[in-house]
C-alpha cells in the first residue's frame, strides 16, 4: 500500500509536471507565433522600404540624365555658338586686312589726288574713289556691330548656362584651352 501511495503520488506529480509542461509549450508556441508574425510585418516593412528606395533612385536617375542630356544640348548650343563667333571673328579679321589695304591703297591716291587739286585739277576717279571709302566704312560698321552681337550672344549664353542650378555641379576643367585660345587673337 505504501509504495502503492507512492506511486499514486509520483503519477499525480508527472501529471502535474506533464501539464505545466503543456502549458510552458503552448506560451511558447505563442510567443513563438508572435515573434513570427512580428518579423513578417518588420520583413514587409523593409520590402517595402526598398521598393520605394528603388523607386527614388529610379527617378533620380532619370531626373539626372535629363538634365544631363538639357546640359549636353546646351553645351552643343553653346560651341555651335562659339565656333559661330569664332568664325564671324575671322571672316572680320579678314574684311578688316583687306579695308586696311584698301584704305592704304585710298589714302595713297588721296595723296595723290590732293597734289593734283593743288594744281587746280579733280581726277574723274575721285568721285567712285569717295563713294568706295564710303562703302567700305559702312562694311566696317557693320562688322563690328555683327561681332558686338555676335559676343552679347555668347555672353548671354555663359550668363544662362551659369544660372542652371546642374552648372554648379559641373567643374570649369570641362573646357580647354585650346577651345577659346583663338578667340584672343
Amino acid at each position: 500500500r505504501g509504495s502503492r501511495k507512492k506511486l499514486f503520488a509520483l503519477s499525480d506529480g508527472l501529471e502535474q509536471s506533464l501539464a505545466d509542461f503543456d502549458a510552458i509549450v503552448r506560451a511558447d508556441r505563442t510567443r513563438v507565433s508572435q515573434v513570427e508574425a512580428d518579423s513578417r510585418g518588420r520583413l514587409e516593412d523593409v520590402e517595402r522600404a526598398l521598393r520605394e528606395d528603388r523607386a527614388r533612385v529610379a527617378e533620380t536617375g532619370r531626373s539626372c540624365s535629363e538634365a544631363l542630356r538639357l546640359a549636353k544640348e546646351q553645351l552643343s548650343s553653346f560651341r555651335q555658338r562659339l565656333q559661330q563667333v569664332q568664325d564671324d571673328g575671322a571672316e572680320a579679321r579678314d574684311q578688316l586686312t583687306w579695308l586696311g589695304g584698301q584704305l592704304s591703297d585710298l589714302q595713297r591716291v588721296g595723296a595723290g589726288a590732293a597734289a593734283a587739286s593743288a594744281a587746280g585739277q579733280m581726277p574723274e576717279w575721285i568721285g567712285p574713289l569717295r563713294a568706295l571709302e564710303f562703302e567700305l566704312k559702312e562694311l566696317l560698321a557693320s562688322q563690328v556691330e555683327d561681332s558686338a552681337n555676335a559676343l552679347r550672344s555668347v555672353a548671354q549664353v555663359v550668363e544662362e548656362l551659369r544660372s542652371e542650378p546642374w552648372a554648379e555641379q559641373i567643374e570649369p576643367s570641362g573646357f580647354q584651352a585650346s577651345e577659346t585660345s583663338h578667340l584672343s587673337a
